[in-house]
């Protein structure tokens, strides 16, 4: 059981660190260079239109991948406890 408390928890902070880093270094290239916040892109400035866009994909990639790491481990896990 511990084996696999520690493999969800690895899993969470490796989810976590991913998308600290994604969301993270949106505002870090807008305040690197200025210039890029005055972009505009049918209207609205660019920093939106990376938020509204890569933010969401983002996460569902994310979450998909932690589901599908989730399962695995626990599947790996069963076979374990099955055998034993």
């Amino acid at each position: 059981m511990r084996s696999l408390m520690r493999q969800q928890l690895r899993l969470a902070l490796s989810v976590l660190a991913v998308v600290a880093i994604g969301l993270g270094s949106l505002p870090l290239v807008f305040a690197a260079d200025p210039r890029v916040s005055a972009i505009r892109v049918l209207s609205v400035p660019l920093p939106w239109v990376l938020v509204g866009v890569t933010i969401y994909p983002l996460l569902v990639l994310v979450a998909w991948w932690h589901v599908r790491a989730a399962e695995r481990a626990e599947r790996d896990f069963a076979e374990i406890v099955e055998r034993h």
